[in-house]
């Protein structure tokens, strides 16, 4: 059982270097065990059973039947007839997948449900209001003078793998006919498939629209929601995509200057999304071109987690990063106070316009 411990906590711990493992490894087989502080996991029973297991004294340990009965362990209750249950209701070709749809939906609202609903809305005040209609004309007066025009935003669409299967922060919906759904994350994805849609038909050179995204509360209830807007230069030709693109940049420092406070007494990070420039920096880098795509999904859970723990998922079999090109990668990642940092290592000071940084 002692092994079994140890076993299970290498299993539920990330990757670690040579001397880290050593040194964790130690610490675990100490008296009494310590489990490291990054020991973080999904399950909160999971530290309780590895220290149970690896304690010294084997009067204390649970055999395994004790372990079974604990409470400690998910139940396991998907036998086979209940998995051929489940792949039978969400089947749409069976009759019993509109049964199950009916019954959802016929489904009472819950009065505690509907009473806290909108407890958590915020109600904006009249000052808020004329803010909010001040900063709209001001970008509107800005996008009218690169001649654009203003077209809706798509107020739902299918469900997108665009954000990751895993992205806990989509608000997903469940159509009547069985279609899974969500609301607007960005403003970006209704108007790329149109324009994927319908590449045939005339395409508007340059627009804008104003709208809605949202994002599932952790708690439940109503979804926060935020104001967006979303600014797209549409071209066809090629040879002039530099020109377009530096256009888009002049539009968002004709933004920063309408609003002086915005760089007077904030730090501003501009997040900039482009697969040449990603491509550039992982030429710079050295990643080797077939781990490209796994190297890229990796990064792009950068926003949620720190950068030591994207590094190990990098450095996993799986990935393969090697450990020169995450040493490069990482100087890319100029977020706090990392990009003064690196100014210094460069024997550089760092401009006043630093504040204005590009975020991976």
């Amino acid at each position: 059982m002692y092994s079994l411990g140890v076993m299970f906590f290498e299993m539920s711990h990330p990757p670690m270097m040579n001397m880290e493992r050593v040194i964790v490894m130690q610490k675990l087989r100490g008296n009494p065990p310590t489990l490291p502080a990054d020991f973080k996991t999904k399950e909160k029973a999971q530290p309780d059973v590895v220290l149970c297991l690896v304690t010294h004294s084997p009067q204390e340990r649970p055999s395994a039947a004790e372990l079974l009965h604990s409470g400690k362990l998910p139940v396991p209750i998907e036998s086979e007839t209940i998995r051929r249950a489940l792949a039978a209701l969400s089947d749409p070709s069976t009759p019993y997948f509109e049964k199950m749809l009916s019954m959802l939906f016929a489904r009472p609202t819950e009065q505690a449900k509907d009473y806290v609903w909108d407890i958590s809305s915020h109600t904006p005040s009249p000052e808020e209001l004329m803010r909010q209609h001040f900063i709209k004309d001001t970008l509107v007066s800005v996008f009218r003078r690169h001649g654009a025009v203003e077209t809706p935003p798509t107020l739902i669409y299918p469900a997108s793998t665009l954000y990751g299967d895993d992205d806990k922060r989509i608000v997903r919906i469940l159509g009547t006919d069985g279609a899974l759904l969500q609301l607007p994350f960005d403003l970006r994805v209704g108007n790329a498939r149109s324009l994927a849609r319908n590449p045939n038909a005339a395409v508007i050179p340059k627009c804008y629209s104003f709208g809605n995204v949202f994002r599932e509360r952790p708690g439940g209830g109503q979804p926060n929601m935020l104001s967006a807007v979303e600014f797209d230069i549409v071209t066809k030709d090629k040879r002039d995509k530099t020109l377009k693109e530096a256009e888009v940049i002049k539009v968002l420092d004709e933004i920063i200057a309408s609003f002086p406070n915005l760089y007077l007494h904030q730090k501003l990070f501009f997040q900039l999304g482009h697969s040449d420039l990603l491509q550039l920096v992982f030429d710079f880098c050295g990643v080797e071109t077939g781990a490209r795509r796994a190297v890229s999904e990796q990064l792009s859970r950068l926003n949620q987690m720190s950068w030591q723990r994207v590094r190990a998922d990098l450095r996993a079999p799986l990935v393969g990063a090697s450990s020169t090109s995450l040493d490069e990668l990482q100087r890319f990642d100029f977020r706090g106070e990392s990009l003064q940092s690196f100014a210094r290592q460069r024997g550089r000071r760092p401009r006043k316009e630093a504040r204005r940084q590009p975020e991976m």
